[in-house]
């Protein structure tokens, strides 16, 4: 595949298969949990700003999801 996941059919059963991170997509699962805290820290909003943001991209996913 694209060296990520491991696809691996089940010795018991053929019909299915486990599939699991290979070591890069740990390493990857790894450096995207930090993603957030960097985009949090590149805003540089106070809390306040924060709270009034993530009410409004609330907000704004609600409504769009309502259609």
């Amino acid at each position: 595949m694209n060296g990520l996941v491991l696809r691996e059919r089940r010795a018991a059963d053929e019909r299915s298969v486990a599939v699991r991170l290979a070591e890069a997509g740990v390493d990857l699962r790894t450096k995207a949990r930090t993603v957030p805290l960097a985009i949090g820290d590149a805003m540089n909003l106070t809390s306040e700003q924060e709270a009034t943001a993530k009410h409004l991209l609330r907000l704004i996913a609600a409504n769009v999801t309502r259609g």
